[in-house]
Formats: structure tokens, sequence, C-alpha cells
């Protein structure tokens, strides 16, 4: 096993934990899976998500993005304190650590451009994709030839 994953390995608490979370005061919610939820004797918690291809920065900044919308999620769900967010790329057996409390206001644009275009009956468009998408039964840009 990669020194990466044994460094963490006595602290996972769940592999794939799934989370779908309903902000009232917002009005939108956020659904995902975490690769790796770890608890750490300090009861603080840790996110591991594994990556494998190509890792440059361009795709390195988007997941960055990623796992910290989920550490702002899971505080909220759990009420305890992430004090590591990594992304371990699989393939480099590399970890990159992640302070995702340096991507709250773009975390809080990002959210704001969501609400923005749900209420104006957009979505992203992803062609190929639509099958995979939830927005996939009620948005009028998917393909059907993908569902």
């Amino acid at each position: 096993a990669s020194p990466v994953y044994l460094a963490d390995a006595k602290y996972i608490k769940q592999r794939e934990y799934s989370f779908n979370y309903y902000d009232s005061k917002l009005a939108i919610a956020l659904i995902g899976v975490i690769d790796c939820l770890l608890v750490y004797p300090d009861n603080t918690l840790g996110i591991i998500d594994y990556k494998t291809g190509k890792l440059g920065e361009t795709e390195l900044e988007k997941y960055s993005l990623q796992v910290a919308l989920y550490a702002g999620v899971i505080e909220k769900i759990l009420k305890k304190t992430v004090k590591k967010v990594a992304i371990h790329h699989i393939n480099d057996q590399a970890e990159y650590l992640i302070n995702w409390r340096n991507y709250t206001a773009q975390l809080e644009a990002l959210i704001d451009e969501v609400i923005l275009a749900t209420k104006n009956n957009e979505f992203i468009e992803q062609t190929g994709n639509c099958h995979r998408c939830t927005c996939n039964y009620y948005c009028p840009k998917a393909t059907r030839a993908d569902s």
C-alpha cells in the first residue's frame, strides 16, 4: 500500500460517505459522496478525495473547490471541525493538502450562480453526461439519447 494511504488508514471512519444537505436559508440542496471520511482521536475530521489520471494545476484547482465544498457541508452536517482536506493522486502516490477555508468566497459565488441559474431554469450543459446528471428529467437541455 502507498505510504500516503497508510499515514491515514487507522483513522478511516467510512469510505464513500454519502451526504444530502438542504440549506433552507439558501433553498439549495447539496448532494455528494466523499471518497474517505476520517475521524481523528481529537474528534476532528479529515476528508480524502482519490484521483487518478492527469492532475495538473487546472484539475487540482477544480478538485480543490470540490473538496472545499465537501468540507463545509460536512462541518454543518456532523457539527465537527474538518482539520484535514486532501487529494490523493493514486497514480503518483502523492498527497495534496488543501486549505479549504481559502475557498469560502469562491464557493459562495458559485452557490449564488447555481441559485440564479436554477431560478431562471438554466442548467449547465454537459453533452454526453446527461444520464449522470440529477437534473436530467427536468432540464430542457438534456439530450434524451444520453438519458
